[in-house]
């Protein structure tokens, strides 16, 4: 659904009897001149913006492949889902979406009182494809391309769920495994030169009174998602604090004891009971984990 303002362009060049095969530079140079001239309320504009910042218009071959190329095809959620079970003697499955915040409903309903309802009718769909295919439709000009991953899952064969999403078991909080994990933050790079004037009063002080305290946290489009798209999502007030030592080094165990020492914590304040601030970990990584932000540090090797 994405693409639609891509037909459009197409359907124009068909009209004018451009023959994009014999002579592929007058259709690039038609391309270029009608996405000169687009209005602004044209429903192209927001996926040229999108494909812009993907570096998708950097060279003539990127462009003529998006408007000229004669075998472009359109492939909604339903049709992929169709296509990855019609090869691989069924038994491939898609392992993820390579950005599955982007086939998450979620992501594009703002949680207020009005959109209540709304919410409710979504988190009710249980068939995963049905879900994404949602998530297609509200997204609009998001879905310009569809990326993901496949897996040959030999177990269910034919049968079983047609996604198996990303797998990490996420140890208890509590446990000695936790402690001992590490993790790798996409978002590490971007969040260790804030300094705390950058971060308001809610992430530099006011966590520190009450550990229950949350903070809505809004992802750049391109970083979160790398397509414009600006998440909001509830994470403890401490979580930039969390992200920045999310560094691929330094275990769970050594980031609370960062954190008290940067922050100049004491036994008085909360995060010096262990429990409550390795929950508060768990509770960032899990969330951030399943927007594709965090993955873990898994340990190689047998043992």
């Amino acid at each position: 659904h994405g693409r639609t303002g891509v037909y459009d362009v197409q359907s124009a060049l068909r009209d004018m009897n451009v023959d994009t095969v014999a002579n592929p530079q007058q259709c690039l140079d038609l391309v270029k001149a009608i996405l000169a001239a687009l209005p602004e309320n044209h429903r192209l504009q927001k996926t040229v913006m999108r494909m812009a910042q993907g570096d998708m218009f950097q060279e003539d071959s990127e462009m003529y492949d998006i408007f000229c190329h004669s075998q472009d095809k359109s492939f909604s959620v339903e049709e992929v889902f169709e296509l990855i079970a019609s090869g691989g003697g069924g038994d491939l499955k898609m392992a993820s979406w390579h950005q599955p915040i982007l086939y998450d409903p979620s992501t594009y309903i703002e949680p207020t009182n009005e959109t209540k309802l709304l919410t409710q009718h979504f988190m009710a769909v249980e068939d995963d494809v049905k879900k994404f295919a949602l998530a297609e439709k509200l997204g609009g000009s998001v879905h310009a391309k569809h990326q993901f991953f496949l897996k040959k899952d030999v177990s269910s064969g034919a049968g079983g769920d047609a996604y198996i999403g990303r797998e990490w078991k996420a140890p208890n909080f509590w446990t000695e495994e936790f402690a001992g994990s590490i993790f790798c933050s996409s978002l590490e790079e971007d969040t260790k030169g804030f300094t705390k004037d950058m971060w308001g009063e809610s992430f530099s002080e006011s966590w520190k009174a009450d550990q229950n305290l949350s903070c809505l946290m809004q992802f750049d489009g391109a970083t979160a998602t790398g397509n414009g798209v600006e998440v909001s999502k509830s994470f403890p007030c401490s979580v930039m604090r969390i992200i920045s030592l999310l560094d691929c080094r330094r275990t769970v165990e050594d980031i609370v004891k960062a954190v008290a020492e940067v922050e100049g914590l004491g036994p008085r304040d909360w995060w010096a009971e262990e429990e409550l601030a390795l929950e508060t970990i768990w509770i960032v990584v899990t969330r951030l984990f399943k927007l594709g932000q965090v993955v873990p540090l898994l340990e190689t090797g047998g043992g």
